[in-house]
């Protein structure tokens, strides 16, 4: 998930849009929740506000007021059988770009 800036660099500027990303959900096996780096990348990277390795797909829910996000993911795709839950749930507000938990 990323808050979207004109310029990512320039952090005090406004947020205009937010990105929703998913990995692939079956290729290059099971992926990490947390990537090695994770916490230096989110670091060096103000506008990422979520992100997992692992595999699976985002179920969305829109309405006039919202747009809601959640990161579903698969606990064993190498198996027959393999559990889906829920990673994470994020939210935009109609009027306001910015990215919230759900």
């Amino acid at each position: 998930v990323n808050e979207l800036r004109v310029d990512d660099r320039q952090t005090e500027e406004p947020v205009v849009a937010t990105e929703f990303v998913a990995t692939s959900l079956s290729s290059g096996g099971n992926g990490p929740e947390k990537p090695q780096g994770l916490e230096q990348i989110l670091r060096d990277n103000a506008c990422v506000k979520f992100h997992n390795g692992e595999r699976g797909y985002i179920r969305c829910v829109v309405t006039p007021q919202s747009w809601k996000s959640d990161y579903m993911v698969v606990d064993d795709i190498l198996k027959p059988g393999g559990k889906t839950f829920e990673r994470a749930s994020f939210v935009v507000e109609a009027h306001d770009p910015r990215v919230k938990p759900a």
